[in-house]
């Protein structure tokens, strides 16, 4: 995961071939990184760093990186740092309610099935895995029931379904 975004922290444009190839072309063109990029990336790297010594401001340290990060890029306007708004357009508002497409639901229910099964057991491999911060032990049960809920309301707002994964929360811890 960390080698195919280091294009991305420096300002590098998308490579083809291997993560290690990729890897070896960041090393190697220095002289092509972002400087704006490249410190917006690693300050905010250094900046997550240094709110670890901060436990009061453990749940909000991804928050304030990114608060911090959008402000010094947007008063430095530092325009070649890629942006969300570079990516895609941001609909102004909430989701609009809408019903799902209970036609779709036969011919959808068997897939949908399986990956909520295989999202709810990479949700219980989180909790086994990684504590919470305050150090209870989560409750599997309230976690399922947690995770089918938001999925069903979100469905109502054109959200796509979440679930956990172990890797990405072990990156983040």
């Amino acid at each position: 995961i960390i080698l195919g975004e280091l294009g991305s922290l420096v300002g590098l444009k998308e490579q083809e071939g291997s993560k290690l190839s990729k890897a070896f072309y960041w090393a190697t063109h220095v002289d092509l990184w972002d400087l704006p990029t490249t410190l917006v990336g690693v300050g905010s790297i250094l900046f997550m760093t240094f709110l670890q010594f901060f436990p009061r401001l453990h749940n909000l340290k991804s928050l304030l990186t990114l608060v911090v990060g959008s402000l010094l890029v947007s008063f430095l306007d530092w325009g070649s740092v890629v942006v969300v708004g570079d990516l895609s357009t941001i609909p102004s508002g909430f989701p609009k309610f809408s019903l799902p497409n209970f036609e779709l639901a036969p011919r959808l229910a068997l897939g949908a099935v399986s990956i909520e099964l295989v999202a709810l057991t990479q949700g219980v491999g989180v909790s086994i895995a990684i504590r919470n911060p305050n150090g209870k032990e989560s409750d599997k049960s309230q976690d399922f029931i947690g995770e089918g809920i938001g999925n069903i309301c979100g469905s109502f707002f054109q959200s796509m379904g979440t679930g956990g994964s172990l890797t990405r929360t072990a990156i983040s811890v």
